[in-house]
């Protein structure tokens, strides 16, 4: 049996626009080059890619960081009842 054991732990810290802290599941709002208003869910950052999940139909997406203008994490979404 050795006498040390070394195990290197890479940690990866992702924030939203205002530097709070992003966790898996937590409800972002995005603006992406392409001008569009995303609403989806944060899953995980892996290989230089942001990987959401589609808010209204839990769609797998991902993004490249340089396609990512604006994100900010939302509390909760209340939905209007229409006449």
């Amino acid at each position: 049996m050795p006498a040390i054991n070394i195990e290197e732990k890479k940690t990866i810290l992702v924030t939203d626009t205002n530097g709070r802290p992003i966790n898996e599941g937590d409800l972002l709002l995005i603006r992406a080059t392409t001008q569009e208003t995303i609403l989806c869910y944060y899953k995980k950052f892996n290989q230089g890619y942001f990987y959401t999940e589609a808010f209204t139909d839990n769609a797998p997406v991902k993004y490249r960081l340089k396609s990512l203008k604006f994100v900010t994490k939302i509390e909760e979404v209340i939905e209007e009842k229409g006449e």
